[in-house]
């Protein structure tokens, strides 16, 4: 782990907050058919890392993935979980650090999405990078959905 600011000081009360609008329904089913677009695939075993409150990680394995969610959020994960109550397929959800990630995988494809990479420094995020290579059948595909620097600029 970094000295410094560490992913979860990002992620609390206000960042839920100030999230709230992309948080919604229509918007986690915009996203769903965008990552099936990219996978190209309509089956296998799925890693969500980080997989926040789970709203593409539930979705996902309704369709018959395979779907385990990483977070190291507690709040993030109980969220997750009691949003999947009474569901037909269950996403296996653990508590663990990206960079730490052991034991996991093969799969068939890993979804990194709405800007959840990027927090550690560099060589972390090499090292995360890496970690999602080896937990990767060798026709699997990684999706990693980030910021653009221009956009932000621009909304900033």
């Amino acid at each position: 782990m970094s000295a410094q600011l560490t992913s979860l000081d990002f992620f609390d009360d206000d960042y839920w907050r100030s999230h709230e609008d992309y948080f919604t329904s229509e918007q986690a089913d915009a996203d769903l058919r965008e990552v099936l677009t990219l996978l190209g695939v309509t089956a296998g075993r799925l890693l969500d890392a980080p997989c926040g409150n789970g709203r593409l990680s539930a979705r996902l394995s309704q369709l018959g993935f395979v779907v385990d969610g990483v977070d190291l959020n507690q709040r993030a994960l109980k969220n997750a979980r009691s949003q999947q109550r009474g569901l037909s397929r269950q996403v296996n959800y653990l508590e663990r650090d990206l960079r730490d990630l052991e034991g996991l995988g093969p799969y068939d494809g890993i979804l990194s999405w709405f800007n959840s990479f990027g927090y550690f420094t560099a060589e972390e995020n090499v090292h995360v990078l890496n970690v999602f290579k080896s937990l990767l059948r060798p026709s699997g595909i990684l999706l990693i959905n980030t910021l653009d620097l221009a956009m932000v600029r621009q909304v900033l």
